[in-house]
């Protein structure tokens, strides 16, 4: 059994709270919920040197 979960509305979450009063972010969940894939998935939409 797969199980995919989409993360993209994370992104407008992050950029609701980075245009407030929000500067950090702590994401705190155990090991093996993807935040890795969260953090290289923000890091390849928030680059400017990558062309996607």
């Amino acid at each position: 059994m797969e199980i995919f979960v989409d993360k993209t509305g994370f992104i407008g979450y992050l950029n609701r709270f980075m245009t407030g009063i929000g500067k950090y972010m702590c994401v705190s969940r155990p090991r093996r919920f993807g935040k890795s894939v969260t953090a290289d998935m923000l890091t390849a939409y928030y680059s400017r040197g990558r062309k996607s």
